[in-house]
């Protein structure tokens, strides 16, 4: 069951990593919008390690 439950949330996770994008870049540029999601990239990672 769990990995179901890690399955979905991976397809949620990433169909909607697309419509963030799609909707970000009309108000920030498209180098603001790959810094800001590799900064939260790095930020969950470090977090990640640490635990």
């Amino acid at each position: 069951m769990k990995k179901w439950i890690v399955l979905t949330s991976t397809i949620i996770f990433w169909g909607l990593a697309f419509t963030a994008i799609k909707y970000s870049v009309k108000y920030l540029s498209p180098i603001s919008v790959a810094s800001l999601r590799f900064a939260i990239a790095n930020v969950l990672f470090a977090l990640l390690i640490i635990k």
